[in-house]
């Protein structure tokens, strides 16, 4: 069984799509410093994982269905948050 690997390193934007197809799985958020404030991923059917504001490692995230987006509620995070997930 092969197994995709993706991830976004969120360095430019606040907010956009990550996976317009299929379903993210064993989703994970990863910081490189605390966020200062809190950052969403929401996907099909309006599920929504959020990492709270003072996360510093990783936080499983789970499944969640495409079309999937991110949203940073503060520019200062922008750089400091990378999302990983398989496609099995």
């Amino acid at each position: 069984m092969a197994i995709d690997l993706y991830g976004a390193l969120l360095n430019a934007e606040t907010g956009g799509m990550l996976q317009s197809g299929g379903a993210l799985k064993n989703m994970q958020i990863s910081t490189t410093a605390p966020l200062v404030g809190s950052l969403t991923v929401t996907g099909a059917g309006g599920v929504t994982v959020v990492a709270s504001a003072g996360l510093n490692g990783v936080m499983n995230g789970g499944l969640v269905h495409s079309p999937a987006f991110f949203k940073l509620s503060d520019p200062a995070d922008v750089g400091k948050a990378r999302i990983t997930w398989s496609v099995a």
